[in-house]
């Protein structure tokens, strides 16, 4: 069932669209009206987003794997990555893979390499 997104997963989202444009905006305007469910059956922190069009516009987006970053220790160490999908205008998954261990947890905001688009 979704749930309210957390604490970690806003402080991802939020690095991953810290860029000053209409997109990036659009994208965080429909936070407060997004909702998270588990999007991995192998234990991941992947999920899945659902947003409440009736309460938000939609964001036309250049491509569906809208923001991507790096998942590195405080070593320098890549431990993963992190892809975020928008589909029909929309925030749709919040997507994270790893290099080794699954990454089950979210990282801390210190750890996330957001790449340009």
């Amino acid at each position: 069932m979704p749930e309210p997104l957390s604490d970690a997963v806003l402080a991802v989202l939020g690095r991953l669209l810290r860029a000053e444009d209409p997109i990036a905006a659009g994208l965080r305007a429909q936070l407060p009206h997004t909702r998270a469910s588990p999007g991995c059956e192998c234990g991941c922190a992947t999920v899945d987003l659902s947003v409440d069009v009736g309460e938000v516009a939609p964001v036309e987006v250049p491509r569906r794997d809208f923001a991507s970053a790096r998942i590195e220790a405080a070593d320098g160490t890549p431990r993963g990555d992190l892809l975020l999908f928008v589909e029909g205008g929309y925030l749709s998954r919040l997507e994270v893979s790893s290099y080794g261990e699954p990454i089950n947890e979210w990282p801390p905001p210190e750890e996330v390499r957001a790449e340009a688009r």
